[in-house]
C-alpha cells in the first residue's frame, strides 16, 4: 500500500468516526429539542391545574392534599423544562466537539 492510499484510508476512518459521534450527538440534540417543545404546553397545563386547584381550595372544595399534589405536578413540569434546556446545551457541546469546534 502506498502512502496516498494509507492516508486516504485514515481520512475515511476519521470521517466515519466523526459521523458516528455527530449522529449520536445529533440524536441527543433532536430529543432535547423535542422535550423543550413539549415542556411548554406541559408547564402551562400544570400552571393552570394549580391555579384551578388553588381557587377550589380557597372555596373549600379541595383538600390540602390535592393542593400539595397540584404543587408537586407544577414543580415536576418546571424541572422537566429545566432538564430539557440542560440536555440541549449538553447536546450542542457534544456536536461542537464532534465537528472540532472545541477541543
Amino acid at each position: 500500500m502506498d502512502i496516498a492510499t494509507g492516508l486516504g484510508m485514515i481520512a475515511g476512518v476519521i470521517v466515519l468516526c466523526t459521523l458516528i459521534l455527530m449522529g449520536g450527538s445529533l440524536g441527543m440534540f433532536l430529543d432535547a429539542h423535542a422535550a423543550i417543545v413539549t415542556s411548554g404546553p406541559q408547564t402551562a397545563a400544570a400552571d393552570e391545574a394549580y391555579r384551578v386547584r388553588a381557587e377550589r381550595y380557597r372555596q373549600g372544595q379541595a383538600t390540602a392534599l390535592e393542593m400539595t399534589a397540584a404543587r408537586l405536578d407544577l414543580w415536576r413540569a418546571r424541572l422537566q423544562k429545566v432538564d430539557a434546556y440542560v440536555d440541549i446545551r449538553a447536546a450542542e457541546l457534544r456536536l461542537e466537539y464532534a465537528v472540532g469546534s472545541i477541543p
